[in-house]
């Protein structure tokens, strides 16, 4: 794990499993309709319950891509999810980083609606099924992921008073060498 202060909040970068971070609320990355199909969403989905299955498919139709949705967490042991339907990463359109940035942004100013949130656990959202690589591009001819860049300057830039903690919450462990390296630069 490395970790820094910045302005009153604490940033850690974890390699590991979201559901063994104890915080206040996790990013699920899900699709528009909020399906619970694969991946990260799909497991949310299970562990939490009936009650957040109804919430979610009382959203259908609400969420729209880069947008957050919060709710309740079922019978998972924090007190929120914020589902946030990841932008597909899109070599062709040429705005697909301001478009992950953008969804970075919403994440952050929806966790500032609830003001008991004070820790949030953030998969690195958009680097599974929404194709967002770590390989490649890089960032200004640095050995940088444009990703990584692109997550870490987003949340570096926006500050809330409510939120005193983010962890990064890394699924794999070169995913997390990255993400630690870029976050040290």
């Amino acid at each position: 794990m490395i970790d820094r202060m910045v302005q009153f909040m604490k940033i850690d970068i974890i390699h590991g499993d979201i559901f063994n971070t104890a915080c206040d609320a996790y990013v699920n990355p899900t699709d528009v309709r909020l399906s619970g199909s694969s991946g990260l969403d799909r497991i949310v989905h299970i562990k939490g319950g009936k009650a957040l299955e109804q919430e979610c498919t009382a959203l259908q139709g609400k969420l729209r891509s880069g947008d957050t949705q919060i709710t309740t967490a079922g019978d998972l042991p924090v007190k929120y999810i914020l589902h946030t339907a990841c932008p597909k990463c899109s070599e062709e359109s040429g705005k697909e980083y301001s478009l992950l940035a953008n969804c970075y942004k919403n994440i952050l100013y929806a966790s500032s609606n609830k003001s008991d949130i004070h820790h949030l656990a953030l998969p690195l959202v958009g680097t599974g099924n929404c194709g967002y690589s770590f390989d490649r591009p890089n960032y200004a001819d640095t050995n940088f992921s444009l990703t990584a860049v692109t997550i870490l300057s987003t949340i570096l830039r926006i500050r809330f008073s409510h939120l005193h903690r983010i962890s990064i919450v890394c699924s794999s462990k070169e995913k997390y060498d990255v993400m630690r390296r870029t976050f040290r630069w």
